[in-house]
């Protein structure tokens, strides 16, 4: 099933690219200009020497380009990522959840979706079930956390690919070792470009 779903939304994302949205909204604007011009004799137009332009055409065709446009933008599908780690490390987060947002990346974070009276297991666990792919923040902040070991063991449950970053010097748990991680602990922008196209590998 999840399988199924990659593939259904790189379709999509292939099909809702600018690229195509613009090419079918060229050729909206030039239908509705060859249709309405040899087909109505009574269509208002502009008279430039011995040539006239259907006005009325061209507003259809630029209404009609801009709806087909302004659809495939909005739904053109983007990567959902959750993002765990310890609220000591806030300040890191904070920085990479804005970087990724920059790149259209939709970031989901513990402290966005709990309120007062929520059972905070089921919550996290319901976004992990929404997102594509999971980052784990290793420190010496999150060696003591309650909720990552939890949040990995679903992950993995689920099937969703993780991605570790380390900001320090601290050993990532020992089922995870095997999988290359993100090394924050020098070059941030190096490491955050490589990380978004480690991201965009996970369609």
């Amino acid at each position: 099933m999840n399988q199924m779903k990659k593939l259904t939304d790189f379709i999509k994302d292939l099909i809702f690219t600018k690229f195509f949205s613009l090419l079918l909204s060229i050729i909206a604007f030039s239908t509705s200009l060859i249709i309405l011009s040899k087909e109505s004799e009574s269509f208002i137009g502009l008279k430039i020497g011995d040539i006239t332009l259907p006005l009325f055409g061209s507003f259809f065709g630029v209404i009609l380009s801009l709806l087909i446009t302004l659809t495939f933008i909005k739904f053109k599908p983007q990567l959902r990522v959750f993002v765990s780690y310890s609220i000591d490390d806030a300040y890191f987060v904070n920085k990479l959840v804005a970087d990724l947002n920059k790149r259209r990346l939709i970031v989901v974070r513990a402290t966005d979706i709990l309120f007062i009276g929520d059972n905070i297991i089921n919550k996290i666990e319901e976004s992990i079930n929404e997102v594509d792919s999971v980052i784990i923040i290793f420190s010496e902040n999150s060696i003591n956390s309650n909720f990552i070991p939890k949040e990995i063991e679903y992950a993995n449950k689920q099937g969703k690919k993780i991605f570790p970053v380390v900001l320090d010097d601290t050993k990532i748990p020992i089922n995870l070792s095997s999988i290359k991680y993100a090394d924050f602990t020098n070059d941030y922008r190096q490491e955050f470009e490589y990380l978004v196209k480690s991201l965009h590998q996970n369609i």
